[in-house]
């Protein structure tokens, strides 16, 4: 990774990418700063609240201390590897990024993957409260199902749960690509919601991130 990163600015290739000639409503525009200042304000707290605290009460990290340290692990090399083997994801280049560092990842498909713009005010936070706080809520409602159905088996739990965040995803992902503040550029068409749209959306997508 590290090499990546720095192959990445060392061959000029740090640069944000072109938005091109479409203007941004200001609905898209006010929408991709809330995400990206309010995510910072909500990774602040997550840290100060799951890591922070109780690292200054117990001297030791807690399982949500180190969950919320994994998932920041997980967003830097995770996160732009959508666009491996073809541009079939895309955050609206509009969002404060410098490109991206694909281009130097070994074995890379897509063509000018530095051109994939990677807005890491808005990812990395993302991963540190959007995936973390998911993960607590799905805790949570895991221990109230069992509170009312105490009979109900642990592959019971985990079914319904992934149900639960496959709604949860269908209502989230939908807002943002028919806001186009991000977009699923490539995706199978048999198994894609509002195919052939510049605001499709993968079934299958759908099913990884509620699995993830």
């Amino acid at each position: 990774m590290g090499y990546c990163v720095v192959a990445w600015a060392a061959t000029g290739q740090m640069t944000p990418t072109d938005t091109g000639p479409d203007e941004m409503s200001g609905a898209v525009t006010a929408t991709m700063w809330v995400l990206q200042i309010g995510g910072i304000l909500a990774t602040a707290y997550c840290l100060w609240r799951f890591l922070i605290v109780p690292w200054r009460r117990d001297r030791r990290l807690t399982n949500d201390g180190m969950l919320l340290i994994a998932c920041f692990a997980m967003a830097i090399p995770h996160d732009v590897m959508l666009t491996y083997t073809s541009p079939s994801f895309s955050y609206n280049s509009h969002y404060l990024n410098a490109g991206s560092w694909m281009s130097q990842v070994p074995g890379v498909l897509t063509p000018n993957a530095h051109n994939v713009p990677e807005p890491l005010a808005l990812t990395l936070p993302a991963y540190g409260w959007c995936v973390f706080l998911a993960a607590v809520l799905g805790c949570w409602f895991m221990r109230r199902v069992r509170e009312h159905r105490p009979q109900t088996s642990n592959t019971g739990l985990i079914a319904a749960t992934l149900a639960l965040f496959m709604v949860v995803d269908v209502f989230f992902e939908s807002t943002l690509v028919h806001l186009h503040v991000q977009a699923y550029t490539g995706s199978i068409g048999a198994l894609t919601l509002w195919k052939g749209t510049d605001h499709q959306l993968p079934v299958y997508e759908i099913l990884f991130w509620a699995a993830f």
